[in-house]
């Protein structure tokens, strides 16, 4: 396999396999467990589409 990421997807997104496009991805370290990397995308949507913070807010 390759590099682990995660990413927000339209569906399917609790499969173990999906298909995304590369931009949406984001590479993980290999220091996170998988339980908080998954956390991450949408951790992230909500604090720049919900909470609408910018860089440096």
């Amino acid at each position: 396999m390759g590099q682990t990421v995660a990413a927000l997807v339209g569906s399917g997104g609790y499969a173990e396999v999906v298909l995304t496009d590369a931009a949406a991805a984001s590479p993980l370290s290999d220091k996170l467990d998988l339980r908080t990397a998954a956390t991450l995308p949408a951790v992230h949507a909500q604090i720049h589409e919900v909470g609408r913070l910018r860089v440096g807010e």
